[in-house]
């Protein structure tokens, strides 16, 4: 088996596959009231109907197209430049930003003067930006001041899928067209739970239900692998611990199912996305004493990812579930089998983990009521308001 090629930056590229067209559709762009507001659609074609006279033509059918510029045809894809910030104008315009200089955190400021990682360095010359002194750049606070977003519009725009020009496409294919377009007109109201939602979306409508706190601009933080991993692991460690030693072979089986998820995390915390890398919230010393210090003063910082205390508690919790388990084989071998001490030791660190996981319990109801978001729901849905 041949090694792996020595990864560097000035050879990056995009894999070929990656950017290839899909099939029996063409990606569209659907543009808003200004040039830089396009909404990415795939336009799906469909087969033609049989009728008694022959065929009915169908519509394209247009959903949301997620896969950004790499299925463009016209995209120029440059790994090592970045893709493009589509938002940098609406943010620049606003007037309520400032860009900084460089990183601010201690880990950025060592990372960016680490020579060793020169040769790995793409070049993205983009400066972090930070809200002026005294604003609020939330989508929230645009809402309320009655102010539309390009944001809120692209969403609107998204939202509607081109319905409206859909019907109108099947009321011109025929008479079939027709009846189906009045069948999609009927459809059931089902239940607004007090929403008034209209037959098409308008920027007007997300800026109000964005106002009333009834709609999110959401950002996801939360890897679907990283949320599977942290139910299963505190579903294994509580199995664990409740089953306790008279569970036998299946108090092991948990144990031994809560090492090898830990193993997978710390291996995805070096290779999965931006949120999921222990890189990317990994806090210094300094770091989390200016944090609490912040919380004490009533003036923390709202994180997308992890805040510092939380990031110290994931790796107190890691650290915490490795010794449990690691004493727990011990406890098998024929070396510590009669030993009553590695016995103590196991016992505690299970007791400590249960307290740890307390105080993250803790944590998490705390963040969430500080700072006004459902925690616990995140991590079932991955989403967290970008802003």
């Amino acid at each position: 088996m041949n090694a792996n090629p020595q990864f560097l930056a000035a050879t990056a590229t995009v894999d070929e596959a990656a950017i290839q067209p899909l099939p029996n559709s063409r990606k569209i762009y659907v543009e808003g009231s200004r040039p830089d507001i396009r909404v990415p659609m795939r336009e799906i074609s469909q087969s033609d109907t049989p009728a008694s006279m022959g065929f009915e033509k169908n519509p394209p059918i247009y959903v949301y197209d997620t896969s950004g510029p790499y299925t463009d045809p016209a995209a120029k894809i440059d790994i090592r430049s970045g893709l493009p910030a589509l938002r940098a104008a609406w943010i620049e315009e606003r007037g309520d930003t400032e860009e900084l200089p460089g990183p601010t955190s201690q880990y950025g400021i060592e990372r960016l003067n680490d020579p060793k990682l020169a040769e790995l360095r793409f070049n993205l010359l983009r400066k972090p930006r930070r809200a002026k002194a005294g604003k609020n750049v939330s989508q929230m606070h645009y809402a309320r001041q009655g102010i539309i977003t390009p944001e809120m519009e692209y969403i609107a725009i998204r939202e509607n899928l081109r319905r409206k020009e859909y019907l109108e496409g099947l009321k011109a294919s025929g008479p079939m067209g027709q009846k189906l377009a009045d069948l999609m007109g009927r459809q059931h109201p089902g239940q607004n739970f007090g929403a008034a939602i209209p037959s098409e979306i308008t920027p007007e409508f997300v800026r109000e239900e964005i106002a009333r706190g009834r709609a999110i601009i959401p950002a996801n933080i939360n890897h679907p692998l990283v949320r599977i991993f942290h139910w299963s692991l505190a579903g294994s460690f509580f199995a664990a611990y409740l089953l306790g030693e008279d569970g036998g072979t299946l108090h092991q089986s948990f144990g031994y199912a809560a090492l090898g998820l830990v193993t997978f995390r710390l291996l995805w915390g070096m290779i999965g996305p931006y949120y999921a890398r222990f890189t990317s919230f990994t806090p210094s010393a300094g770091g989390f004493f200016a944090y609490a210090k912040d919380v004490q003063a009533h003036r923390e910082k709202r994180y997308l990812g992890h805040n510092p205390a939380g990031a110290m508690m994931i790796l107190a919790l890691l650290a915490s579930i490795i010794a449990t388990g690691l004493s727990g084989w011990m406890m098998t071998t024929t070396a510590f089998h009669e030993a009553e001490w590695i016995e103590d030791i196991h016992e505690a660190l299970a007791g400590g983990t249960l307290a740890l996981v307390g105080l993250h319990v803790g944590g998490v109801i705390f963040s969430s009521l500080r700072h006004h978001e459902n925690l616990v729901k995140a991590m079932f849905t991955g989403r967290k308001r970008a802003e």
